[in-house]
This record gives structure tokens, C-alpha cells and sequence, in this order.
């Protein structure tokens, strides 16, 4: 406990945190801005975006997965002070994204209304949510590119660059958003499809200044053929994939069964479905919060292991547990306080989706302070020692055992409330808690995974 509030300790946490945060907050603010300013057009279209943006949003999570396997190589390079071996990880990184990527856009150009038809059967909401997919479908390849850099950044300690530079591409979203949505500015109004224009063409902006930057400045990272071709004949890119593929499966099946939520959801009503849209992007602001504290933990830890430093790792990893709960109190204290002055940010929509809206709210502020503890420790503590098969089982068996056959029985069986939905929803959450608790104490995730032969990965002594 003591050392949670160390000025040295807090120091280095905030200067990854905060920086993190704020950019996790502004990639968060890109759909709320969608959700926002379509809730003008319609609830139909509220429905079409929230739906497909979760379409979107599996993508997200498996090219951020493989971002993330290598953030973690690259972060105990850094910490052995290998700067070949971390620009070499960033490689093989964005080498092993690329064909997520290539994989994603192939879906959203063929199978566009036949995806967002598995949670809707109007015709109307299907038919918008297809033509938006087509187009902002593209963004996973400048996604993958942006991804793989920002957290190999973070992973060396410079967080505060990629949070800088996410400042243009939220605000040309925002600003084509108005423009291309509304029709402003001499621009067309393309509705729905503006929408999705905004979204790809600032994430092409974003992805050119990050990269633009790590090349022009020759940053540590600016990665070349000669080092994906070095990392691929060292071995470096099985320690990678070791890492990154299962965090990308990962990434791939929990956004499959958030997915599979927005359906079940989606079947109860297009009211019921737009509510959950609405509830999203709020959802994913809070998220932001603990993705700040567990990205601090993760670098700061990595860097532990990759210096061979496993008692600091444990002793840190307790205090970033402090953190994570003191950070809980706070966010559910905020969502509670500021329910009705969220809701008054859709003045469009009907009263009755507006007062299902508010319970859901008040489910939120009681589920997300699970959530935080749950995302420290896993995406901080236990990913940072490679210890990505165990939490693909955790994350397997607490949604798809657990949280999903609840909802299902929540909503068309014992056919209770959304709010109730809501909260069968974030069932795994509850469960969850417990067992990375567990395995957190455990301290089997304390492992360095750089040193030793290629296909093994040296466990740490016991750590007091």
C-alpha cells in the first residue's frame, strides 16, 4: 500500500497514464461524435451505426491485440536496453497485422448487410448499416499501421507523442462529421454515410502524422526491411506471434461475443439497440479511464521483467491494484452523478428510449468498478509477463459461458427489463474479477520473455 502513493512511483504512472487516457478518451469520443450527431437523423440510424461501429470494433480489438503482443516484446527489450530488439518487434508486428487488416476489409465490402442483419431484421436499419461498413471498413489499414505504433511508443515510454498526435485525428472527425453528415460548408449531405467517411478519412490522417513523425524524427522505432528480415531470422517472430496471435484470437472471439450481445439485444427492438448504442461510446470513455492505469502498468512492468527485476515487478503489480480499485470508486461515482446530463446530449430521441437509457446508466455505474480491477490485472499485470493463453481462457469461458447465456435467458426467457439485460451482460465481469485476483497472486505471470532460446520462455524465481 505504501508504496502506491511513493512521489517517485505515482510520477512514472501518471506519465503513462494520463497521456494513454487522453487518447484512449479522444479514440472513444470518435464514436460518440457518430452516435451524437446521427441521433439528429433518426433512431433508425442510431441503431445502423451502433451496431455496425461494434462490427468495427472486433477489427479494432484483433489488430490491437497483435499491436499489443508486440508492445509487450518491445517493452522488455527496452527494459534489457536493446533498442535493435524493440525496433525488430515493431516489425514483425505490423508484418503479422497486415493480414487482419487485408482479412477485415474483404468482409465489410462482401458481407456488409449480411453482418449487421444478424441483429436487426429492419430493412432500413440493415441497408445504413451496410453502406457504412463498406466504406469505413478501409480504416483498418492505416488502423493497423497506427496501432502497431503508438503502443510500441507507449511500450518505450513515449505515450505523450501518439496522445499528441491523436488530437488531429479526433478533431478532423469531429469536423467532417459536421460537414459531411449535416451538409455544411458547400459539402453534400451524405446522412449516415458521412458518418463513415469521417471516420476513414481521419484515421488516414492520424496513421500519416504517427508515422510521418517516427520516420522524419528517426525515433527508435523506425523500423526497416532490415529488421522485419533480421527479426524473422533471429526467432524474434515467434516470441512475437507467441505473444500477439493469441491476444489477436482473443481480441477476435470477446468482440465476437460483445457482438453477439448487440444481437440478442438488437432482437429485443430497434429501441433496445439504440439505447445500447447510446450507452457504448459512454461505456467506452469510463473504459478509457482503466486503460490509462493498466497501459502504466504494463510498460512499467514490462520493463521490470525485461530487466530481470521480478521482485519490483510484484511489488509494483500490488500497488497497481490499488490503483485500479481506487480508480473503480471514482468512475462509478461519476456515471451515477452525471446520468441526466449525459442523456441530455440526445435531445432527439423519444422519451421512453431516453428513460430505459437511464437505467441503463444506473447499471453501468454498478458494473464498471469490476470492470476496472478486471482490466488492470489482465491487460497490465498478467499480458505483460506473456501470459496470454490464460487470459483467452478467462476471457472465453466468463463471456461465452457465463455472460452469454444469461443475457439469452435474461431477455427471451425470463424476459426481464434492459437494465436487467444489461447487467447479464456484464455477469462476466463479476466472475471474472475473482479468477484473475487469483492468478495474479499466483505470480505465475511473472516471466521474462526475451531471454533464453527461441522456443522457451524462462520463468522467474519465487518472488516474497
Amino acid at each position: 500500500m505504501k508504496l502506491s502513493f511513493e512521489p517517485a512511483f505515482v510520477r512514472r504512472l501518471l506519465a503513462t497514464a494520463i497521456p494513454v487516457c487522453l487518447q484512449t478518451l479522444m479514440f472513444s469520443s470518435r464514436s460518440l461524435a457518430d452516435i451524437m450527431m446521427t441521433s439528429h437523423l433518426g433512431v433508425s440510424e442510431v441503431a445502423a451505426v451502433g451496431f455496425s461501429g461494434r462490427i468495427i470494433f472486433v477489427m479494432n480489438l484483433a489488430l490491437f491485440g497483435i499491436a499489443s503482443g508486440g508492445g509487450v516484446i518491445v517493452s522488455q527489450h527496452w527494459g534489457a536496453k536493446s533498442r535493435e530488439g524493440a525496433r525488430r518487434s515493431t516489425a514483425i508486428s505490423l508484418l503479422l497485422g497486415l493480414p487482419f487488416a487485408l482479412l477485415f476489409i474483404a468482409l465489410c465490402f462482401g458481407l456488409p448487410e449480411a453482418m449487421v442483419g444478424l441483429a436487426s431484421k429492419d430493412a432500413e436499419v440493415i441497408a445504413l448499416g451496410g453502406s457504412y461498413l463498406r466504406i469505413a471498413g478501409l480504416m483498418s489499414l492505416p488502423l493497423i499501421l497506427g496501432t502497431v505504433f503508438s503502443v510500441a511508443l507507449r511500450s518505450i515510454g513515449q505515450a505523450k507523442i501518439s496522445m499528441r498526435l491523436s488530437v488531429i485525428g479526433v478533431g478532423s472527425n469531429v469536423l467532417l462529421n459536421y460537414l459531411l453528415i449535416f451538409g455544411h460548408g458547400g459539402f453534400p449531405a451524405l446522412g449516415l454515410d458521412g458518418a463513415a467517411y469521417a471516420t476513414l478519412i481521419s484515421s488516414l490522417l492520424e496513421a500519416a502524422c504517427l508515422i510521418a513523425f517516427v520516420y522524419l524524427r528517426k525515433n527508435p522505432l523506425a523500423c526497416r526491411w532490415s529488421d522485419l528480415k533480421l527479426g524473422l531470422q533471429s526467432g524474434l517472430w515467434r516470441k512475437v506471434a507467441r505473444v500477439s496471435l493469441p491476444l489477436a484470437v482473443n481480441g477476435v472471439v470477446w468482440s465476437m461475443g460483445v457482438l453477439i450481445y448487440n444481437i440478442l439485444v438488437g432482437r429485443m427492438g430497434t429501441s433496445q439497440l439504440a439505447v445500447l448504442s447510446m450507452i457504448t461510446p459512454i461505456e467506452s470513455i469510463i473504459v478509457a479511464l482503466y486503460v490509462g492505469i493498466a497501459t502504466a502498468a504494463s510498460v512499467i512492468t514490462g520493463h521490470r521483467l525485461g530487466a530481470e527485476d521480478y521482485s519490483a515487478a510484484w511489488s509494483e503489480g500490488k500497488a497497481f491494484l490499488v490503483w485500479s480499485m481506487m480508480c473503480a470508486v471514482f468512475s462509478c461515482a461519476l456515471i451515477w452523478s452525471s446520468r441526466g446530463l449525459i442523456l441530455s446530449f440526445y435531445p432527439a430521441i423519444e422519451e421512453e428510449t431516453l428513460s430505459e437509457a437511464l437505467q441503463v446508466l444506473s447499471a453501468l455505474a454498478f458494473v464498471s468498478g469490476f470492470r476496472s480491477i478486471n482490466v488492470t490485472v489482465i491487460v497490465g499485470l498478467l499480458r505483460s509477463g506473456g501470459d496470454a493463453r490464460f487470459c483467452l481462457g478467462l476471457d472465453i469461458f466468463c463471456q461465452w459461458a457465463v455472460g452469454i447465456v444469461l443475457t439469452y435467458l435474461a431477455a427471451f426467457v425470463w424476459k426481464l427489463p434492459l437494465y436487467m439485460v444489461f447487467l447479464a451482460i456484464n455477469s462476466e465481469e463479476f466472475v471474472k474479477v475473482f479468477l484473475c485476483v487469483w492468478r495474479f497472486g499466483s505470480k505465475k505471470w511473472i516471466r521474462n520473455l526475451i531471454k533464453g532460446d527461441d522456443e522457451a520462455v524462462a520463468s522467474c524465481p519465487a518472488v516474497s
